[in-house]
């Protein structure tokens, strides 16, 4: 999968809001930004990254309780690292532990849920979820889980993958 990288010069308000929007579209892999002002570069840098709260958040006003369950697995080097910058080390642990909680409480809701409508809904919201955390969007399980994940928890991931890129 080739890597989406965009450099913007200057972070003024055109600069700023350019930025912001494709972070918060997750259609590219990195975002670097540049500025005469080297603090505003940074501040700005700052204000769009996407924090994982602000992930969570959006996905789950787009669910509206449409999940069902949540497991935890081991850590893993499959996130996008912008996603962490501003994090700690602990706040990482913490943001990779819900995003794995999410990851499975969507699947598990996607394998389990028969009404078009919100089986829709839910394919969408973790498709876009999947576009904003993980590096390979490739619909392999590799892409969303370590070799330490449990198997049942592999076989929803599987299952739910299936169904997302169908």
């Amino acid at each position: 999968m080739k890597l989406r990288k965009v450099g913007i010069i200057g972070t003024g308000h055109v600069g700023s809001h350019v930025a912001f929007s494709l972070a918060l579209q997750g259609e590219v892999d990195g975002l670097y930004l540049m500025d005469i002002d080297e603090k505003k570069a940074k501040a700005q840098a700052k204000a769009n990254n996407i924090l994982y709260k602000d992930i969570l958040a959006n996905l789950n006003k787009s669910t509206e309780g449409l999940l069902k369950t949540s497991f935890g697995v081991k850590k893993s080097d499959i996130y996008k690292e912008e996603i962490f910058s501003e994090l700690s080390d602990k706040e990482k642990k913490i943001a990779r532990k819900k995003f794995r909680n999410t990851i499975l409480s969507l699947s598990e809701s996607l394998t389990q849920e028969k009404d078009k409508t919100r089986l829709e809904k839910l394919k969408k919201a973790f498709l876009d979820f999947y576009k904003q955390v993980y590096k390979v969007n490739d619909f392999s399980l590799s892409s969303v889980c370590s070799e330490n994940m449990k198997e049942t928890n592999k076989e929803i991931l599987k299952k739910a993958l299936q169904i997302v890129k169908k």
